[in-house]
């Protein structure tokens, strides 16, 4: 399970230093889930939104209301603890449930 951002498939204006690395942890993926695919083992990776933590606190209000004007739903996650352990379980679950058919997924 590899993370990667909204950011990406949203192309996020004035990030391209982490909008590219992050398409690079996708690109990653796709690859990975097609050399281990043989051997039964599913690569996917979790492209969450925004997240309310300390590390997006510095990001200027007017940048956050633009991404969430881009997105399906248009609020910002909540974590109680990490982004990690609060989107894993969840994530987790759906490609354990489907592992036969989702690989390679964003």
């Amino acid at each position: 399970m590899n993370f990667s951002s909204v950011a990406v498939p949203l192309k996020l204006a004035g990030e391209a230093a982490y909008v590219a690395s992050k398409s690079a942890v996708v690109a990653l993926t796709h690859v990975l889930a097609r050399e281990f695919a043989e051997f039964g083992i599913t690569v996917n990776c979790v492209g969450p939104g925004p997240l309310a933590t300390n590390l997006i606190r510095s990001v200027p209000k007017q940048t956050i209301d633009r991404l969430l004007a881009q997105q399906a739903i248009r609020r910002m996650g909540r974590s109680r603890t990490s982004p990690t352990r609060s989107t894993l379980p969840q994530a987790g679950e759906r490609v354990r449930d489907r592992s036969d058919h989702y690989l390679g997924g964003v």
